[in-house]
């Protein structure tokens, strides 16, 4: 009986750890946008794997209870590990240790959406949502200079964002082309400008 019984926990092991390294590897590829794809090409494998993680994580929760959770460290360590991991990046992700959000801005092309964040520390981020669930952030740093955003760390590629952009409070928008004598284009067109959908009184009170 007791040889079965330690057949069945390095069996458990065996799952615990092929089960929770397949989950971190889905959820690695979230940072990189790919998650939900990853999620339609291998939808059936990574079913089986999170059946398998969740089996050995309940069996696990379910023996130390017991009084019986002694045994099976390696599965302990993995899974303590990945919920860790888990409860770390989420609240490393949350608003909770970021600064303050001065504005915020959409713009919505065919397949993607980008949103503008501009905090008061200086950082922005580019947030781009496109089909099946992509996702990525793209991180800079600007400054202010009266109603302009000035780039110093662009948060994308220099040929969609360009070094300065204009704040328009009174059309909600952000405008980045300016015509041949280099003064801004503050006309809201496909592709031209970001709408502002939050801005905050610290942008106000700045300007006043």
């Amino acid at each position: 009986m007791k040889h079965n019984h330690t057949v069945l926990h390095k069996w458990i092991d065996f799952f615990s750890v092929v089960s929770v390294v397949s989950m971190f590897l889905w959820y690695y590829k979230s940072f990189e946008g790919g998650a939900f794809i990853y999620l339609f090409e291998y939808g059936l494998l990574i079913l089986i794997m999170f059946c398998i993680y969740i089996s050995t994580l309940v069996f696990i929760i379910y023996r130390v209870l017991n009084g019986k959770g002694k045994i099976m460290v390696l599965s302990k360590v993995f899974h303590v590990s990945f919920a860790v991991l888990l409860l770390t990046t989420t609240i490393y992700n949350s608003e909770l240790f970021k600064s303050a959000v001065i504005i915020k801005a959409i713009m919505v092309d065919d397949l993607y959406s980008y949103t503008l964040v501009f905090r008061t520390d200086g950082g922005v981020t580019t947030e781009i949502n496109g089909m099946f669930g992509y996702t990525e952030t793209i991180n800079g740093k600007y400054h202010l200079s009266d109603s302009l955003i000035i780039f110093d760390i662009q948060p994308y590629d220099k040929g969609f964002l360009k070094d300065t952009m204009l704040i328009d409070p009174s059309s909600n928008a952000l405008y980045m082309y300016k015509d041949s004598n280099g003064q801004f284009i503050k006309k809201k067109d496909w592709l031209s400008n970001f709408d502002i959908i939050e801005m905050s009184q610290y942008y106000t009170n700045r300007r006043n």
